[in-house]
């Protein structure tokens, strides 16, 4: 894979979330992806839909919204609403990941999610083999239909 130009940092939350935890969320837009671990099968999983998701905005006039974009190939669900719904962050998630887009930016500690939350170490593998292979073959499939 190439130079990666974003960072990856897992969360914990110690703190049940509440929706206004989690509604400031959509004013990061292209400066950091939060998701729900659950959605992830490894590290290299959110590394290839980041890459996939990257190329498409590139090419697409359509597709701007980096967030929403790596959220449809991390699922691999076409539908922009479905994709949010199985990667986004809910009131019942206790594992997030974040991927930081600029340089220099942090979880925002005046947001609610970050002030309930604790970094912690990778929580999921770097490879599982035949999920990565399913997910890559969904991420394919989600290319093909756009």
């Amino acid at each position: 894979m190439a130079q990666q130009l974003f960072k990856i940092t897992y969360y914990g939350v110690e703190l049940p979330l509440t929706k206004d935890d989690i509604m400031p969320l959509s004013r990061l837009k292209n400066e950091l992806i939060v998701c729900d671990l659950d959605a992830a099968v490894s590290e290299f999983h959110i590394k290839a839909a980041m890459k996939e998701a990257s190329a498409l905005r590139k090419g697409s006039k359509r597709y701007q919204n980096l967030a929403t974009i790596f959220m449809m190939y991390l699922t691999g669900r076409r539908q922009i609403n479905d994709a949010i719904s199985a990667a986004g962050i809910k009131p019942e998630t206790r594992k997030f990941f974040t991927i930081n887009l600029s340089k220099g930016v942090q979880g925002p500690k005046d947001l609610g999610l970050f002030r309930k939350s604790i970094v912690i170490d990778r929580p999921i593998p770097i490879r599982s083999e035949d999920k990565d292979e399913e997910c890559s073959w969904r991420m394919t499939r989600l290319t093909m239909s756009l």
